[in-house]
């Protein structure tokens, strides 16, 4: 656990440690959920439910400190609606506190995330707090449509239900994935982070650092 890309990014000055995913559309049947469960099935739990949206953040603190490198998926977040837009304190101070990876301490216990976090809403939370969206790799969801002629396949979801317990089996195989003799290649991530935040015209950006992350696997 130790040898994960929390301690590795925080090694080669990409962060201080867990990437935060925010999934969003105004849309509903967007495919948020099935997108996420494709995911928590690639680390093996197929036969593990993601999140519901009201988890609160002692028991999400607790869950993330007994478990490393692996991802919580927190699906249907609700923030509060203001006149600003959409808000909410407990997730402006989660975000930070699982991305620097901060100790959480409540009544004499100690708690330090392990692992990264992905919530899906229907909104942009906090929309004036740079350095809150700094932290998150945010990824828009779009209508699903069938293009013109086309009909959906009835079947299709069945196919899928089968492709997660599939991807679950393969966990082991699907770990390896980006790993350059048993390891995380550090030079690659870093010079693939230089060429982002050159072309982009950025210096040590925190966001575009953690796309570099998320494009390195590909």
């Amino acid at each position: 656990a130790e040898d994960g890309i929390r301690d590795l990014v925080r090694s080669r000055g990409l962060g201080h440690g867990m990437p935060i995913g925010w999934v969003h559309s105004r849309e509903y049947g967007s495919g948020k959920t099935e997108a996420c469960l494709a995911a928590h099935s690639m680390l093996g739990l197929h036969h593990r439910q993601i999140w519901a949206g009201d988890a609160t953040k002692s028991v999400t603190f607790e869950a993330s400190s007994m478990e490393s490198n692996l991802t919580k998926f927190i699906d249907d977040v609700v923030p509060n609606e203001t006149a600003k837009g959409f808000h909410s304190k407990a997730l402006a101070q989660q975000v930070r506190a699982f991305y620097d990876c901060t100790t959480r301490a409540v009544s004499g216990k100690l708690r330090r995330p392990g692992s990264g976090c992905v919530y899906t809403a229907n909104y942009i939370v906090n929309p004036d707090d740079k350095a809150f969206h700094s932290r998150m790799v945010t990824i828009p969801f779009k209508d699903l449509k069938c293009d013109p002629g086309e009909e959906e396949d009835p079947a299709a979801y069945n196919l899928f239900m089968h492709l997660r317990e599939l991807m679950s089996a393969l966990s082991v195989d699907l770990q390896q994935i980006g790993l350059w003799n048993g390891k995380l290649d550090k030079e690659a991530m870093m010079d693939w982070a230089k060429f982002l935040n050159k072309v982009l015209g950025k210096k040590r950006d925190r966001n575009i650092n953690e796309w570099a992350k998320v494009s390195y696997i590909f």
